[in-house]
């Protein structure tokens, strides 16, 4: 890490230390250096936010911008990996093909409404209980499978931008299952999720997971999780595109929706949130409901996320 800052300026680090911040010097050679360049320190995976440089070889970004330094950086050591080690043995960015299919004998619920079998009969009950409507079926093109480990769950799939399948999550309809979702063998911040409904010129709302996606009418992500990391696709694109987010987390995640915000805000980006009613979450909601919800979302700024952290500190508690 100190070489990178020797070579960099100073860096600012993640909250879990995994990554660093650091002026760019593909902007700084531009005339407009900016904090924007995000360097993993287990892996070597850098990425600028603002003019798109990046890869997975450290060595290559002292070989361009800072080579009377090459030689110490070849010696440090970042993370678990040597520096001289990291990425690919040439200039060249690496890029990992992740194709996916949906699960074997998948059936799509919206053309199974009539089927008598008793397991599809009760997955689309589900998704009727959960508030989901036929057309909703077809619009995020659900399904399942009759045989296998995936029979008795929800297929959600995602579609990349082009139309593609990028990912999917199968949620399982019983409650006794101990295993909740089976999700495709694919790294997280590596998609966007249905990216291909997205339109990154209008406010972005995100949720946590795909049912929350169900019931938004707005345009729409869903993080599958409550975590946005700034190595991510999505957070690429949205800084890339200065495409304002409107967030709207489950209760249990108000400290993650600030650390979110804040980031976000970091980097310039517009941010509106909205308080989910303790007690219930996006995706036990119904659509009109969200949608009145989102009305109430309003402009966030550093102070809110102090109110919040005052607000949650013990009493009797010294800062």
């Amino acid at each position: 890490m100190q070489i990178l800052q020797r070579a960099f300026g100073k860096g600012e680090l993640s909250r879990d230390s995994s990554d660093i911040t650091l002026a760019c010097p593909g902007c700084k050679k531009s005339g407009k250096a900016k904090r924007k360049l995000s360097v993993r320190l287990d892996d070597g995976l850098f990425h600028c936010w603002v003019c798109g440089l990046k890869g997975q070889n450290i060595e290559y970004l002292f070989k361009k911008y800072a080579p009377g330094l090459l030689d110490d950086a070849r010696a440090a050591r970042f993370g678990k990996h040597d520096v001289n080690h990291i990425g690919s043995n040439n200039d060249a960015e690496d890029h990992q093909d992740d194709s996916v299919e949906v699960p074997e004998g998948f059936i799509l619920l919206a053309s199974s409404v009539e089927k008598q079998d008793p397991d599809v009969k009760d997955t689309i009950k589900y998704c009727y209980d959960r508030g989901l409507k036929l057309k909703d079926l077809w619009y995020f093109k659900l399904g399942t499978c009759k045989h296998g480990k995936y029979r008795r769950r929800v297929i959600f799939p995602s579609f990349d931008e082009e139309g593609k399948i990028n990912y999917f999550t199968a949620r399982s309809i019983d409650g006794s299952d101990k295993m909740k979702y089976i999700n495709a063998k694919v790294a997280k911040k590596t998609i966007i999720f249905n990216e291909l409904n997205i339109d990154w010129k209008k406010e972005l709302t995100l949720v946590e997971g795909p049912f929350d996606l169900t019931k938004s009418t707005q345009n729409t992500a869903c993080l599958l999780g409550s975590h946005l990391s700034s190595d991510s696709e999505l957070f690429r694109k949205i800084v890339t595109n200065r495409t304002p987010v409107l967030l709207a987390l489950d209760p249990d995640a108000k400290q993650k929706s600030h650390n979110i915000a804040k980031t976000l805000y970091s980097y310039d980006i517009n941010v509106r949130s909205v308080d989910v009613p303790s007690g219930r979450d996006v995706g036990d909601m119904t659509k009109k409901e969200f949608e009145d919800l989102i009305k109430t979302a309003t402009g966030w700024n550093q102070k809110d996320r102090l109110l919040h952290m005052i607000s949650n500190i013990k009493s009797g508690s010294i800062l």
